[in-house]
């Protein structure tokens, strides 16, 4: 029986898709399936419920800062124990959606002269793809785009959704079984795995500029992150909004399924799903000094189909803070009419 060893961490958008992977591997034939990932807890709690990992090493680098007194102490740590795991369990390849980690496990694995195969699921592609590319037997990439800015062979692939094609066969009763009422106009927000501050605080501001006509006929589903469940229940308590918010679910299916509309980080990851489940959305994308792939995957999605797909950028919202509103207003609208 072949091992395969897949790394990822430590977000949603590297973890689920190694899992999903691992999870296809094994209905195609019977594999030992290991991963390696970060030592955050959310790794562990994603990794722990998939029943196809039968191995799971979590790796001492949670973070990437040269700041860190100890980061080099972890990283010499994360590099003896991919080297030493490896020699010992002698896996067939080793898989890598990207993340810091996946450096330390494909350099042991070169060493060790064991394949390792990439996975890009952004058009831009991370640093660890980069580095990592021309040492790779192949890359797997979504978007044509994704070849210029990597060396080595590039294959097409398509994104590994984790769900399967019957639940693309919206339940009629998807609205009643997440609890929303079947004539709502239902908005759905999703800020990622690990939650979006800035999505949470623009809605907290789109909340008090609706009228109380717009309350009643509205309910929201929110997947906040962590930080900021309380915060926003309140919020819509206050505003008297029917509401579900949830730091994360595992399986969202129904609730994509019940949604009128959505409001979502451009992650890959959510956006493919978005795209699985035929859901029209407005993309506002994560923009920050050390990365900008988000922008570059919503423009390629709305450039794919510009009627669904809508681009936001966050200087935008904060030149002018009723922007969100009138975009909002006119989305929701068309939810009646359509």
């Amino acid at each position: 029986m072949k091992t395969i060893f897949y790394v990822a961490g430590k977000s949603g958008g590297h973890i689920i898709p190694a899992l999903t992977l691992a999870q296809q591997q094994q209905k195609q034939e019977p594999t030992v399936c290991a991963i390696f990932s970060t030592s955050a807890a959310l790794d562990a709690r994603l990794i722990g419920q998939c029943p196809a990992i039968q191995h799971h090493i979590p790796l001492p680098i949670s973070a990437v800062s040269l700041r860190d007194p100890l980061f080099f102490v972890r990283l010499f740590r994360a590099c003896y124990t991919s080297f030493v795991t490896l020699h010992r369990m002698k896996p067939t390849c080793v898989v890598s959606t990207g993340g810091f980690v996946s450096l330390p496990v494909c350099c042991a694995a070169w060493i060790l002269r064991i394949p390792f195969d990439l996975y890009e699921f952004n058009v831009e592609p991370g640093a660890a793809i980069k580095f990592l590319a021309s040492r790779a037997r192949t890359v797997y990439i979504c978007f044509e785009a994704t070849k210029r800015y990597l060396k080595g062979t590039t294959h097409y692939a398509p994104y590994p959704v984790r769900y399967d094609e019957s639940a693309q066969v919206a339940s009629p009763d998807a609205r009643l079984q997440v609890g929303c009422a079947p004539e709502a106009k239902i908005l759905m927000i999703v800020g990622g795995s690990q939650g979006s501050r800035f999505l949470n605080a623009q809605i907290a501001a789109w909340v008090q500029q609706l009228s109380a006509d717009e309350r009643a006929e509205l309910e929201i589903i929110h997947q906040t992150g962590p930080h900021d469940v309380v915060a926003m229940e309140q919020l819509y308590r206050d505003a008297q909004l029917k509401a579900q918010v949830f730091a994360y679910r595992e399986d969202i299916a129904l609730w994509y399924q019940a949604a009128d509309y959505v409001i979502t980080r451009a992650g890959s990851g959510v956006l493919h799903e978005l795209l699985f489940f035929k859901k029209r959305a407005l993309i506002i994308p994560l923009e920050v000094a050390s990365t900008g792939h988000q922008v570059a995957n919503a423009q390629a999605f709305v450039a794919h189909d510009p009627d669904s797909w809508t681009m936001l950028r966050q200087q935008d919202l904060v030149h002018d803070e009723k922007l969100l509103y009138r975009i909002l207003q006119k989305k929701l609208s068309n939810v009646i009419t359509e």
